[in-house]
C-alpha cells in the first residue's frame, strides 16, 4: 500500500513524497519518488495500488488463474463439507456460471496487465447483457477471486470494483414479490393434481423452504391427533467439479435453526393425509414400492422413494402462476415463504414466527421476510386508536372547550365609538 507524506525542499518549497513497497517480488525494500503536487502524487500512488506485481502468478492469464481458483475451492469444500465452513457446493457451481461472464473481456488477459478500469468495463459489458442479479454474483465473485490474489501480494488493492464504487452504474438490488392470499388460492386451483395443490397450500402455510420440502419424507410428518412437522434434511441441486448438476441429500439445514419441529394446524393436516392416501394408492396402481421413508414430494409416483430436482418444483409452481394470470414478477416458490410470514406478522410473536421459519435472529424475519401491506397499516392505526385514544379525545375535547372560550371573548370585543356616534375599527394584532 503507498503512503503520501509532506516533505520540504532545502529551499523551503512544499512537495509530496510517495513511498511504497513493490508486490509480487523478493525485493522488499522501500521505494520512494517525490512530487510537486498532491494531485500528482496521488495520481502516481493509485497507478501502484492497481498494478499487480510481476511474479509467476502475474504471467498468468485470467481464464487460468479461474480455473485453478475454481478447483481449489471445490477441493476445500470437499474437505471441509457442506454446511460446514467455506463455501458451500452450489455457491461454487454458482461462482462457476458466473466467472465465465467475464471470459470475454479478462479470459486473454495476463493478471500483470488487469487494472481497475478494465474491471469496470468488465462489469458494465455484463451489466449490458444480463440480469441485475447475475451482474451481482458476478462481480461478487470476482472481488473474492483477485482478493485471493491481493493475500498473496500479487495484487496491492483489489481492481475489482466494491459495491458502492458500482452502484452508481450498476443495477440495483429489487425487493421481493410475495403472492397475496387470493393469489395463493389462484395458483392451488390451477394445479393439475394433488401433489401439486398440497405443495402450494403447505409452502404457503408452513413457510417451509424448498429444500425443506424437497427433502420432507412422510416419517417425518406426524399427523395424529397432534400433528406435528420435523424438518430433519435437506435437498439441494449440487455441481461436480466439473460443473454438473445432481441432486443431494444432506442431513444438514442452511443454518444452525433450520432444523426444527413445529405443530400443524388442522387444516394443514387435513391436506396431507388426502396426500399421504394418493400417494399410498398411486403406489399400489404402478406395482411401486412404498414406506414411510418414501418422500411426500417423489421425483415420479413410480420412484417415491428418490428426492425431486427442487428446481422442478419452481417450475410447475411458475407454470401454475402463469395460468393464473399472476404478474410473473411475483416469486412462485420462495414468494409463499414470504407470504406465510407477512400473513403471521401480528398474531405471533416474533422470535416464535422466527422458530417456526427456521431463521437464525428474528432481525431477519423481519427486516426480509415481512411484506407489510393495507390490512396491516389498517390494524396498525386500530391499535394506535386503541392505545391512545383516550388521551387524544380528551385533548380534543380540550380544544373544542379553549375554541368556546375563545369565540365567547372575540364575541364581547366591541369596536370602539368616537364622539358623533362614528366607528371606529378595531386594529389587526400586526398594526395594519
Amino acid at each position: 500500500m503507498a503512503s503520501i507524506s509532506r516533505t520540504h525542499t532545502k529551499a523551503g518549497k512544499t512537495t509530496f513524497q510517495v513511498r511504497w513497497r513493490p508486490a509480487g517480488t523478493r525485493d522488499s525494500k522501500a521505494r520512494a519518488k517525490t512530487f510537486p503536487t498532491l494531485a500528482a502524487a496521488k495520481k502516481f500512488a493509485a497507478t501502484l495500488e492497481l498494478q499487480p506485481g510481476k511474479g509467476s502468478e502475474g504471467r498468468m492469464t485470467f481464464a487460468q488463474y479461474r480455473e485453478q481458483w475454481l478447483a481449489s475451492q471445490f477441493a476445500q469444500t470437499e474437505a471441509t463439507g457442506s454446511g460446514q465452513r467455506g463455501l458451500s457446493p452450489s455457491t461454487v457451481a454458482a461462482y462457476r456460471l458466473a466467472s465465465a461472464h467475464l471470459l470475454p473481456t479478462l479470459g486473454d488477459m495476463k493478471l500483470g496487465d488487469i487494472t481497475n478500469a478494465d474491471c469496470r468495463n468488465a462489469i458494465q459489458h455484463v451489466a449490458r447483457c444480463k440480469s441485475p442479479a447475475t451482474v451481482r454474483l458476478t462481480r461478487a465473485c470476482a472481488r473474492k477471486m483477485f482478493g485471493d490474489l491481493v493475500a498473496r501480494g500479487t495484487y496491492q488493492t483489489n481492481p475489482m470494483p466494491t459495491s458502492a464504487e458500482f452502484r452508481t452504474s450498476g443495477p440495483q438490488r429489487q425487493k421481493l414479490k410475495c403472492p397475496t392470499p387470493d393469489q395463493v388460492m389462484a395458483m392451488a386451483q390451477q394445479a393439475t393434481n394433488m401433489p401439486d395443490r398440497a405443495l402450494v397450500l403447505i409452502a404457503a402455510s408452513t413457510g417451509a423452504r424448498r429444500s425443506e420440502l424437497a427433502g420432507l419424507r412422510w416419517c417425518d410428518l406426524d399427523l395424529g391427533e397432534q400433528p406435528h412437522m420435523h424438518i430433519r434434511r435437506t435437498v439441494t441441486l449440487q455441481y461436480d467439479a466439473e460443473g454438473k448438476p445432481y441432486v443431494a441429500v444432506q442431513n444438514v439445514g442452511k443454518t444452525d435453526s433450520s432444523l426444527r419441529a413445529f405443530p400443524l394446524s388442522e387444516p394443514e393436516a387435513a391436506i396431507l393425509r388426502s396426500l399421504h392416501d394418493e400417494m399410498v394408492a398411486a403406489a399400489r396402481r404402478n406395482r411401486a414400492d412404498w414406506s414411510p421413508n418414501a418422500y411426500v414430494w417423489p421425483r415420479a409416483f413410480t420412484a417415491q422413494h428418490e428426492p425431486q430436482n427442487p428446481k422442478s418444483m419452481t417450475r410447475r409452481l411458475a407454470r401454475m402462476r402463469d395460468a393464473a394470470g399472476i404478474s410473473p414478477d411475483v416469486s412462485p416458490m420462495h414468494g409463499l415463504r414470504h407470504a406465510s410470514a407477512t400473513q403471521m406478522l401480528g398474531r405471533v410473536p416474533t422470535a416464535i414466527l422466527a422458530k417456526r421459519l427456521g431463521h437464525s435472529s428474528p432481525a431477519i424475519t423481519m427486516s426480509i421476510y415481512t411484506h407489510p401491506d393495507e390490512t396491516h397499516m389498517a390494524a396498525a392505526a386500530d391499535a394506535a386508536g386503541a392505545a391512545w385514544g383516550q388521551a387524544l379525545a380528551g385533548l380534543l375535547g380540550g380544544a373544542h372547550t379553549g375554541q368556546q372560550k375563545g369565540q365567547t371573548r372575540t364575541q364581547t370585543r366591541t369596536p370602539a365609538a368616537e364622539p358623533g356616534g362614528n366607528v371606529v375599527p378595531l386594529r389587526k394584532a400586526n398594526g395594519s
